[in-house]
């Protein structure tokens, strides 16, 4: 994965950043023994954009995106100390993982413009560990859009549905 020494930093990537959940994102928080209600935000489409696939829940378009608490962090960040911390962070979502990069729209992964974070990527990070990463996202993005697809044309359903249709 992608390493950042995020100590001494006061969770800029947590706060007032729409984190898009894919399936394997659910699977994982499934893993932690999670209840989508306490952490799934469904995010309006004409509101965002995102290479996320969209999903027809009720009737209406979403993207899956994690909650964020009244002050714009997200909900898996705590404070400790003077520091922000992920209390999922071996499981943090792969729009997590990726930070500070970011996936362009050629579908490439670059490092983020115009945000405020104190940090860098490690220069000596192998080219292997982001190729990786690369290729993880791919995959997902294909996959999830896959099973969109299919979810739509069958005229969608329930959040429960859906999460249960993400989670086969």
């Amino acid at each position: 994965m992608v390493s950042v020494d995020c100590s001494g930093c006061e969770g800029l990537c947590c706060r007032n950043h729409v984190i898009f959940l894919c399936p394997s994102d659910l699977k994982d928080f499934e893993k932690l023994g999670l209840n989508p209600v306490d952490y799934l935000f469904l995010g309006p489409v004409d509101e965002l954009t995102s290479r996320f696939s969209d999903v027809l829940i009720d009737g209406k378009y979403f993207y899956l995106t994690l909650k964020r608490r009244k002050n714009g962090y997200c909900v898996f960040a705590r404070k400790e100390n003077k520091n922000i911390e992920c209390i999922i962070y071996d499981d943090r979502p792969l729009t997590c993982r990726l930070y500070p990069l970011k996936l362009t729209s050629k579908k490439r992964i670059a490092k983020r413009g115009g945000i405020v974070c104190p940090l860098t990527v490690d220069k000596n990070q192998s080219k292997e560990k982001v190729t990786y990463l690369n290729d993880r996202i791919q995959r997902e993005i294909k996959t999830y859009g896959e099973k969109a697809f299919e979810w739509n044309k069958n005229g969608g359903g329930s959040l429960k549905e859906l999460i249960n249709y993400l989670l086969k």
